[in-house]
């Protein structure tokens, strides 16, 4: 960084990284990369009902 020269690292998004620094997405035409991934929350009936309390 002190250098000014381009690194590539993996990271995920959102995160820190993309407000603090220029940083920029590769394009993957060929999709090497893979799919993009997904977060998925599972619960039951009534779970939160007592954590606000």
């Amino acid at each position: 960084m002190d250098n000014e020269e381009e690194i590539v690292v993996t990271r995920r998004t959102p995160f820190w990284t993309t407000s603090n620094y220029d940083v920029r997405e590769l394009e993957d035409p060929d999709g090497i990369y893979g799919e993009p991934e997904g977060l998925h929350t599972v619960g039951r009936d009534g779970f939160s009902a007592g954590l606000n309390s």
